[in-house]
């Protein structure tokens, strides 16, 4: 005798399936996102500080660097040129994407354009907004070298 159609357990157990391939998928794209998020924010800081570090060894000027905390809760860096006031700065970084965090222990840290060296030197933590997921440091190091460098495990 030949059935007609699949029964009712058959086609539980598909669709149950189905729903495991689809949940697991979706947490592979978000985590794939969230690095790739993370990559692309890293590389716009450091981009960040090369330009503003840049502009200070072309004038031979220092700036001093503040990472300080908004009333929203997100860090901004600021870059305060020699003869400009906190207030009036325009290189400021921030990001509605990431959230980014001192790890260092000061909140200002002074750049010399003329030898090229940062005092002291700087750790930050990039996170990821949406999920919290991932996590990058990016240092400036006191000989002004910035690197990404990725969580150990």
């Amino acid at each position: 005798m030949r059935r007609a159609a699949f029964s009712l357990t058959e086609l539980l157990v598909v669709i149950s399936i189905l729903i495991l391939l689809v949940s697991l998928s979706s947490v592979a794209y978000y985590e794939k996102s969230d690095k790739d998020l993370l990559a692309r924010e890293s590389e716009d800081m450091v981009l960040w500080f090369y330009s503003v570090m840049t502009l200070a060894n072309d004038e031979g000027s220092s700036f001093k660097l503040y990472v300080t905390q908004r009333e929203s809760g997100e860090y901004e860096l600021r870059a305060v040129y020699d003869g400009e006031s906190y207030r009036s700065a325009k290189n400021i970084y921030t990001s509605s994407r990431v959230n980014i965090r001192n790890e260092g222990g000061s909140g200002i840290m002074t750049y010399n354009g003329k030898w090229q060296t940062m005092s002291p030197g700087l750790s930050l933590s990039i996170r990821s907004k949406k999920t919290g997921g991932g996590k990058l440091f990016l240092t400036v190091s006191v000989y002004g070298l910035v690197e990404i460098k990725h969580k150990l495990s």
